[in-house]
């Protein structure tokens, strides 16, 4: 067949677009390209797709990208011969190949072709339609086409440790979604991430990227708000007729949102191009660093907002210290005084928002990697873990109710119910709370109480006071001291109660404001904060037994607390 007496008609969906002949030359070029031989607008994601030859025996077309794919009458070749009647396919743009002396003539758009079908892949086996699940794959011969195998689970699991623990103090989103796309590139090194954010024309793009991801995967995972996975793209029917899937080959995918205050902010995207298929697990690791990610932008949420509550109050403090000049001395140290109180309440607020978050997001993370492993976890393991939720529970327990006791006391609705209880009894009562503290720290307990002490009390509520001293003592001692409780007979028939340890002390530029609702010093600060409300509580429960609570102390040597009850 000679070869001049070939012509090409290129069709753009239903539009044509351009008519060539095949003259002289010895190849063309397909492509999307200004100096394309034979050009279509968007065909592809590849500038050059293919390449007409002329041979002996014809014009031969070639397939330049085996990723995107070049079709002749519907099915997929590397080259073919080329006859009148073909109609060859690259991604949206239709060639019809026609003769040479029927090139003026019109012609009517030619209907699409069913999609390809796409190729199995190399070495798989099992593959199933419903959903496009895959089963299980064998992929020994796809070994040396990643830069590196992927990582093993328990190491996927350490990395998303280390994702939680750095976006604990991070209230940046692009610093928070820079991390998070920095761990997914070790957790998944043979497959594409993106961090897909709202666009200005309703879409989602990656700004550090220029490929293209599957966006309808995205936009249902804002839509559903929750992970979706899809193991064989070309075989899922929810997302297989997607140009993005059909032009750039990707062939499995998951996603995640990560929301703020009910709004999808991001979608943590990863696919790839070749095998091995997501599985279920991987989509598991995903969803929990994606809820992660939710807490830790609403916890900045939450911070901003009290940045600006403080700047109001701020402002408010300076009006009213302006209205007030003229006043005495005493007025102006009192407005002071709940000015301080006012932000000391805020910064509870700010701090009890991320310590009721932290012992919850580890909570669920814990249950849900359980979860996620319960078929194969030994003993060891499940007993570490369950003890780390029992641990952050009990957190969490301490918390609330410290805010509760703190309220009824403000509000004076807290009271005492006194009965006869033995001095030994109630020290020994008061301990078990804390030796786990104690004895994580190597610290002993040492208690001295005469067997015919008698104490007036309310068990409950003064074994309260004395365990927040007994805490607030381990938190301040070093490992290997010792703290110790005494109980001795008063000279006015009552009882004194001493807690004393040997730790950092406190200086004495802070003991005025030591029992003060949500104060903190600056070691307290130092060695990882708190509600501020411990050492409040213990004074004010002593002081509804009729009682009073003194402290001493020296920095570098120790500090002590004497509880000094009535007959």
């Amino acid at each position: 067949m000679p070869k001049h007496d070939l012509a090409f008609i290129v069709y753009e969906g239903s539009h044509e677009s351009t008519r060539v002949s095949w003259e002289d030359a010895e190849r063309m070029i397909i492509g999307r390209r200004r100096d394309a031989d034979l050009r279509v607008k968007e065909p592809t994601m590849s500038s050059r797709h293919a390449e007409l030859v002329a041979l002996d025996d014809g014009v031969h077309v070639r397939d330049l990208n085996s990723l995107n794919g070049t079709y002749v009458n519907g099915s997929r070749v590397a080259d073919a011969l080329l006859k009148p009647g073909d109609r060859i396919q690259i991604g949206r743009a239709t060639i019809l190949v026609t003769r040479a002396g029927n090139l003026s003539g019109p012609f009517e758009a030619p209907k699409p072709l069913p999609s390809a079908p796409t190729p199995p892949p190399t070495s798989v086996a099992d593959l199933v339609g419903s959903g496009g699940e895959t089963l299980r794959v064998s992929l020994e011969d796809l070994r040396g086409r990643h830069d590196a195998p992927p990582l093993e689970e328990d190491s996927r699991i350490l990395l998303l440790r280390d994702l939680s623990e750095s976006l604990a103090p991070t209230d940046r989103k692009s610093q928070v979604f820079e991390q998070v796309r920095r761990v997914f590139e070790q957790a998944f090194p043979d497959a594409r991430i993106f961090i897909l954010r709202p666009a200005a024309d309703g879409d989602w793009a990656d700004d550090r990227r220029d490929d293209c991801p599957s966006l309808t995967v995205a936009a249902e995972a804002a839509r559903s708000r929750s992970a979706v996975l899809s193991t064989s793209m070309p075989q899922d029917e929810r997302f297989a007729s997607a140009d993005s899937v059909r032009i750039s080959g990707i062939q499995t995918a998951i996603a995640a949102p990560a929301s703020c205050d009910g709004t999808v902010e991001a979608v943590i995207y990863v696919d790839r191009l070749g095998l091995p298929a997501f599985s279920k697990r991987d989509l598991h690791l995903l969803g929990i660093a994606a809820n992660h990610v939710s807490a830790v932008l609403e916890n900045a949420a939450r911070i901003r907002q009290l940045e600006q509550a403080q700047a109001q109050l701020a402002e408010l403090n300076r009006e009213l210290e302006a209205r007030v000049e003229a006043r005495t001395a005493e007025v102006r140290r009192q407005a002071e005084e709940i000015g301080r109180l006012a932000e000391a309440k805020d910064e509870l607020l700010g701090i009890a928002a991320h310590d009721i978050r932290g012992p919850l997001t580890v909570i669920q993370g814990t249950t849900e990697l359980l979860q996620l492993r319960l078929d194969d976890l030994d003993g060891d393991t499940l007993r570490s873990s369950l003890a780390l939720i029992h641990a952050e529970a009990k957190s969490l327990g301490r918390l609330l109710s410290e805010l509760l006791d703190a309220k009824a006391i403000e509000s004076g609705k807290l009271r005492v119910a006194k009965r006869p209880i033995g001095a030994r009894e109630l020290l020994d009562g008061a301990l078990p709370a804390a030796r786990l503290a104690a004895r994580h720290k190597g610290i002993e307990l040492v208690v001295e109480a005469p067997d015919d002490l008698g104490i007036n009390a309310d068990p409950r509520r003064l074994r309260q006071a004395i365990t927040n001293l007994v805490l607030n003592a381990i938190k301040f001692s070093e490992p290997g001291t010792a703290i110790r409780l005494e109980a001795r007979p008063a000279a006015d028939g009552g009882a004194a109660i001493t807690v004393a340890d040997q730790g950092v002390g406190i200086p004495e530029d802070e003991l005025d404001r030591l029992f003060d609702p949500y104060e903190q010093g600056r070691a307290g600060k130092r060695l990882g904060g708190g509600s501020g409300l411990g050492l409040m509580i213990a004074k004010r429960l002593v002081e509804l037994h009729g009682g009073r609570l003194a402290v001493s102390s020296q920095v570098g040597a120790g500090t002590r607390f004497v509880l000094s009850l009535p007959g």
